[in-house]
C-alpha cells in the first residue's frame, strides 16, 4: 500500500472529498484505497475537481513508480510553462480544447490528443476553449 495519504497531506472520506494541509485543491478519489490493491474500471472524468481560483488536481492512482491524475481547467485557466527533473509526463486530453504550451510554440489540443514531455522539457497547458478542459496526467516516477 502506498503512503500517498501522508505524501499529499489529503484524506478521503467515502462520499466526500476533504483537503487538509498545504496541498489545497489536490484531491484523492473516495475509492482510492480500494484500487491500490485491486484493478478497477472507472471513468476518470467523474472524479474531476474544478476550482474557480486555479487549476484543479485529482489523484486517481499513485505508487513509487507512477502517478495518474487529472488536471481540470475552467475557461481561461493555465498551468504555466514548467519542467520536471528526473520525471517524464504524459498528458491525454479527455474533454475540452486549449493549447499545449511549449518552450518555442503553442500547439492546439482537443480530446484524443496526447503530449509526451520527457524530463527537463518545458511544457504547460492553457484552456482557450469556451468550456471546461480536462486532461489526464501521468508522471513517472511519481513525485
Amino acid at each position: 500500500m502506498s503512503t500517498i495519504g501522508q505524501r499529499l497531506k489529503t484524506e478521503s472520506i467515502f462520499g466526500e472529498l476533504k483537503t487538509i494541509g498545504y496541498f489545497a485543491g489536490l484531491h484523492r478519489c473516495p475509492w482510492y484505497d480500494a484500487i491500490m490493491d485491486h484493478p478497477t474500471v472507472f471513468r476518470p472524468e467523474e472524479h474531476a475537481v474544478y476550482s474557480e481560483e486555479k487549476m484543479g488536481k485529482s489523484t486517481l492512482f499513485s505508487s513509487d513508480r507512477i502517478m495518474v491524475g487529472l488536471n481540470a481547467f475552467e475557461v481561461g485557466q493555465e498551468h504555466k510553462l514548467h519542467a520536471h527533473a528526473g520525471m517524464d509526463k504524459v498528458y491525454q486530453v479527455l474533454e475540452g480544447t486549449g493549447i499545449f504550451i511549449l518552450e518555442d510554440r503553442e500547439v492546439p489540443m482537443e480530446p484524443g490528443h496526447m503530449l509526451i514531455a520527457p524530463e527537463d522539457v518545458p511544457h504547460g497547458i492553457r484552456n482557450t476553449g469556451k468550456s471546461r478542459l480536462l486532461v489526464l496526467a501521468i508522471l513517472s516516477p511519481a513525485p
